[in-house]
């Protein structure tokens, strides 16, 4: 068995203090996790890098990054200096994952970049980042203050979640964040248009480091482990699906319902565990589907049984959502899941 890496989500204010999220960064950092984001979603968290400064303050190995920005609130050069300050202050850990954008811009009355759209803003801050020079929408955009000596290849992971996103990050991607699904048809078909998308480029699929987007909601008690993930589940069915169900592996019985919940979900109650989305997902009869599709949920033993089998899916690197509000979620990760994930490894290896 192939080493399995785990990362996560982490709330910053307002979800938690700024102790307590300092806390748990550390934490985290302590337990053994990969790597550690949080969301660039100005309307509702706290200034993305300015937690991912409190991360790197407060950690020492784990792997620190945006989890996810996108092309349209921060342009190429911002974003660039951004990356470059993060990874100075955590000495050389920072991963930069790039969307196309979701909240954050549908909050403001603006759209989601294009696919071609976040191609050119990828290549543009990869060139910002390796040459201090790019040409972006005509504009003349420089680079100028970091040193040779700190333009190390910070890895840029494109998050996807449909056939052309995975493409697009095949083509041009470090690594890749896939949030289409987790069932073994859908794991294949995300695969062969990644490596579409490779071979296109002139790229060998097999340098692109791959991580998976699972929703998690973990608890002492399955039933609420389930009834928390709702907000976040019918976040992931939202991304994944909206713009089209073709060949995206949904049930003919359910794409119907599919459609009536986009056309309710509520950007303003995007991620509240009590909010209307999290309602809509019960009274549409999806919730089932999503977290089969989309989840990794329940007890610590469930946590541990489910990425046992996506393990023999070929699946060995999760960047999973926050564990919860409540900081025995994260405690639950460290102690009860992650020691059984690293000793199975160990003792495959």
């Amino acid at each position: 068995m192939a080493q399995i890496r785990i990362g996560l989500h982490l709330h910053p204010p307002p979800k938690q203090s700024l102790d307590a999220f300092s806390d748990a960064v550390r934490r985290a950092d302590r337990y053994g996790f990969a790597r550690i984001g949080t969301g660039d979603t100005q309307w509702h968290n706290m200034e993305c890098f300015v937690a991912l400064t409190l991360m790197a303050l407060n950690s020492e190995r784990v792997e620190i990054g945006p989890r996810v920005t996108n092309p349209v609130t921060r342009e190429p050069s911002v974003m660039a200096s951004a990356i470059v300050s993060l990874e100075l202050i955590s000495k050389g850990r920072a991963v930069l994952a790039i969307g196309r954008g979701d909240s954050s811009v549908h909050n403001i009355g603006l759209k989601p970049a294009t696919v071609e759209e976040t191609r050119d803003y990828i290549i543009a801050v990869r060139e910002l980042l390796e040459n201090g020079h790019t040409v972006y929408r005509g504009r003349h955009n420089r680079f100028i203050w970091p040193r040779p000596e700190m333009r190390r290849r910070i890895p840029i992971c494109v998050t996807a979640e449909g056939p052309r996103m995975l493409r697009l990050a095949g083509q041009v991607g470090d690594q890749v964040l896939i949030g289409t699904g987790l069932t073994s048809d859908i794991v294949e078909t995300s695969l062969q248009q990644l490596h579409e998308g490779a071979k296109a480029a002139g790229r060998d699929p097999a340098e692109l480091e791959v991580w998976w987007a699972p929703r998690l909601s973990i608890a002492v008690n399955r039933e609420k482990a389930l009834k928390d993930i709702r907000a976040s589940i019918a976040s992931s069915g939202n991304h994944a699906l909206r713009s089209g169900l073709a060949g995206k592996h949904v049930p003919g019985r359910l794409k119907e319902s599919i459609r009536r919940f986009h056309q309710g979900y509520d950007y303003s109650q995007h991620g509240d565990k009590t909010g209307k989305n999290a309602r809509l997902i019960d009274e549409l009869g999806l919730t089932e589907y999503l977290v089969d599709r989309f989840a990794v949920a329940g007890t610590p033993g469930d946590i541990v049984q489910r990425i046992r089998s996506l393990a023999r899916l070929g699946l060995n690197n999760f960047w999973l959502s926050s564990p919860g509000d409540d900081p025995a979620s994260l405690d639950l990760m460290g102690t009860e899941v992650l020691p059984h994930i690293r000793s199975e490894t160990a003792t495959a290896v």
